[in-house]
């Protein structure tokens, strides 16, 4: 009977497993990069951004560090940023890239997390 509750115990925890990663973009006025290697087997990606802007800004998510090809990307208008989103993810990187078009005050969070 051990021997099953330890096969469940480990079961549960290798399916609930994931990558995440937490950014605070550091400067708001400038463009901000950063990379997330998911774990294997990875087929999801959940991402919240959240924060406050003064003017427009951008959020692209990348499968290779070509950022000339998106996969994702997102516009925000000035004011309160608050939004979730799920997409499927084979890639084995991820890489973000948040732009601000003319803002120059602010706050903004990205989370991002694979299944």
């Amino acid at each position: 009977m051990n021997r099953y509750v330890v096969f469940l115990v480990l079961l549960l925890v290798a399916c609930n497993s994931n990558e995440s990663c937490h950014t605070l973009v550091p400067e708001i006025a400038a463009t901000h990069i950063f990379s997330c290697i998911p774990n294997e087997n990875t087929s999801s990606l959940s991402a919240k951004i959240y924060g406050q802007v003064d003017d427009s800004v951008s959020v692209s998510f990348h499968s290779s560090n070509d950022l000339s090809v998106h996969i994702y990307k997102l516009n925000f208008k000035k004011g309160t940023i608050d939004t979730t989103f799920s997409i499927d993810w084979y890639s084995e990187t991820l890489t973000a890239k948040y732009h601000p078009n003319n803002c120059t005050e602010g706050n903004l969070t990205i989370n991002t997390s694979f299944h």
